[in-house]
């Protein structure tokens, strides 16, 4: 009876010891917070969405309304989620000036312009064209040699930025750009600035990488090159004759936003395993090519799915965008005419790759890594209950599911790392020492924005407020603003992430 009695106690103690919310410190040490909060945070985050879209989202009367309000609020919300570790730690915020201040301050100037561009009518000449193809590019180049130190601010982001500021004076004084009047009207200005700034910041960081140890700026002979080619395709009488419609950049960002999204939704999965295998206290690791396999084995599966059964709601959602639909919509209806032979190819290659998981974990873990089983399990389940939701309730799953994980993984790695001494003068660890205070404060305002750009219309305490803003409704601001901020979400979290870098791995 004594044993029976203290076995249960000892049980219950384990039950809560895997319930329990421990400190950073006292973390079990193959999970990444505690058992309950992984399960129900990363491995079936998704089923507090499915089970109400299962339930509700048929029925289509308010109760529908409401799963779909709250989970486009929680979509919307965890991108923000990010911004007060990159803004309010200054140890993060100065390590990339181009990427935290730069690439943001420019995202906000066409998000001013996008709008007017997406709804027009106009075209540009092939030169203008390619001189936003070019401009992109030395963008990139800027962007990569953005590794912290003091060369972006002393020399990189001021001749970016005085390149443009060159450039676009030049086109007013001889006459805008998008009016088709004048020489440099036709792009050739900008095209001229993209080639001179590529160059110079190509050669100047040359020099300054052996001449500045802190500098951390990189470069490769690959960018000048890519922007001289541009400018030699000018040469082309057919690319001069050519015309590119203004919306086309616009049309660009939407098509980025939505393929963007779906990669980075699975890569942050990716990444989860990956701090599973890095917490499993063994020198031998599953590769990582196993686990990408795994995550990425429904890609296949989904697309044919969507091109066969759901093609016309896919033709319906990009109705009001004709030119991301002439890139998706053929591949789509491709896969859609052959149904039955690429699904039958699709789930043996996603019954091959889980077979493959399962083989690794056996050999690597004997099957004992619960953490990484469970997040397998979960992952497959998810995966197999977007088919009976259709495509639009299926991604409402997919998306709300990646966004609890993702605001519970930003709680825990900020718990751990502001817990630490060495970030106690930092201004975020100050406010998350009251953290509840802190991180419902934070939702509420982000909420109150995203409710007012997107509902401001239809509900009664916002009515009150503008209806336009600078001749818009704030529903469309603010789905550009989406676009942008999600791109920009999308981009922080492929760099800031990465469990390679030894400092961030450890407090992870």
């Amino acid at each position: 009876m004594q044993r029976s009695v203290r076995r249960g106690g000892m049980t219950a103690s384990r039950s809560r010891a895997r319930a329990r919310v421990v400190s950073p410190a006292a973390t079990p040490s193959n999970w990444h917070v505690s058992p309950a909060v992984d399960l129900l945070g990363y491995a079936f985050s998704w089923a507090f969405v499915a089970i109400p879209a299962f339930l509700v989202l048929p029925s289509e009367g308010y109760g529908a309304l409401l799963v779909y309000a709250v989970t486009i609020l929680l979509i919307d919300l965890h991108r923000h989620y990010t911004l007060p570790y990159v803004y309010l730690d200054g140890h993060v915020r100065q390590s990339y000036p181009v990427r935290f201040y730069v690439i943001p301050l420019l995202f906000l100037v066409l998000w001013t312009q996008t709008p007017g561009w997406a709804s027009s009518y106009r075209v540009v000449g092939g030169s203008a064209g390619v001189a936003m193809a070019a401009w992109l590019w030395v963008s990139i180049q800027l962007v990569r040699q953005d590794r912290g130190g003091t060369f972006q601010r002393r020399v990189a982001i001021p001749m970016y930025l005085g390149g443009m500021a060159l450039a676009a004076t030049a086109t007013v004084a001889q006459g805008s750009l998008l009016s088709g009047g004048g020489a440099l009207a036709q792009g050739w200005g900008w095209l001229a600035a993209a080639v001179g700034v590529s160059f110079a910041l190509h050669r100047l960081v040359s020099q300054d990488e052996p001449g500045d140890a802190a500098s951390g700026a990189r470069t490769h002979w690959m960018f000048p090159v890519g922007t001289s080619v541009l400018a030699l395709l000018t040469l082309i009488p057919a690319v001069r004759s050519s015309e590119l419609p203004v919306r086309a950049p616009t049309s660009l960002l939407y098509l980025t936003f939505a393929l963007w999204q779906t990669y980075h939704v699975l890569m942050q999965k990716y990444g989860i395993l990956r701090i599973y295998s890095a917490k499993s206290g063994q020198s031998e690791k599953v590769p990582g090519w196993v686990d990408r396999l795994l995550i990425f084995s429904i890609v296949a599966p989904f697309l044919i799915w969507a091109g066969g059964s759901q093609l016309e709601m896919v033709k319906l959602l990009l109705d009001r965008n004709a030119d991301s639909a002439a890139v998706l919509i053929p591949p789509l209806s491709f896969l859609g005419r052959h149904f039955v032979g690429f699904m039958a190819v699709g789930c043996g290659f996603l019954a091959i790759c889980v077979g493959v998981f399962a083989w690794y974990e056996w050999k690597v873990h004997g099957l004992r890594n619960a953490p990484r089983l469970w997040f397998a399990l979960g992952t497959l389940g998810l995966y197999a209950s977007l088919f009976p939701l259709g495509v639009v309730n299926a991604y409402v799953v997919f998306a709300t599911g990646h966004a609890i994980e993702y605001m519970v993984f930003i709680w825990a790695f900020q718990r751990r790392r502001y817990a630490s001494d060495g970030f106690q003068d930092v201004t975020l660890s100050r406010l998350l020492r009251r953290p509840l205070l802190f991180y419902l404060s934070f939702t509420l305002i982000i909420t109150s924005v995203v409710l007012y750009g997107r509902y401001g219309t239809e509900i009664p305490g916002l009515q009150s407020l503008p209806a336009t803003i600078f001749g818009e409704t704030p529903r469309t601001w603010i789905i550009w603003y989406t676009l942008y901020q999600g791109v920009l979400h999308f981009y922080y979290d492929g760099f800031l992430w990465k469990l390679r870098r030894p400092a961030l791995r450890a407090q992870m």
